[in-house]
């Protein structure tokens, strides 16, 4: 079970490292096309919601190598379950800038603005 967990984390750190900074996923072009807040502010809130779930299995990594102290390589335990935690906080971050993109096209929808 650990060793699938370890994989598992591995295979994310890889994804994670070559996905980049850019952890929300750019607007579908329709939506921005036509001014469609209220379908932005949907698209944006199941972003938030997505990003939140990661950021929960990255804490569920960390508590694992916490519970584990055996040494994993050349890293120790302590050393994966930080790392798994600064990818949960990043995964953390993007979500609340999600929730913001959200609340401000709720807020153009309610002031009428058309793009």
């Amino acid at each position: 079970m650990f060793k699938r967990l370890a994989i598992v984390a591995l295979l994310s750190s890889f994804c994670l490292a070559f996905q980049g900074c850019a952890l929300i996923q750019p607007a579908p072009q329709d939506l921005v096309t036509k001014g469609d807040h209220a379908g932005l502010a949907n698209f944006y809130k199941e972003q938030a919601q997505e990003l939140r779930e990661k950021a929960k299995t990255w804490d569920t990594l960390a508590e694992a190598y916490k519970r584990h102290p055996d040494p994993h390589g050349k890293l120790e335990p302590e050393q994966h379950a930080a790392h798994c935690r600064a990818v949960a906080a990043s995964y953390r971050k993007a979500a609340d800038e999600a929730d913001a993109l959200a609340t401000t096209h709720r807020q153009q929808l309610s002031e009428g603005v058309i793009q």
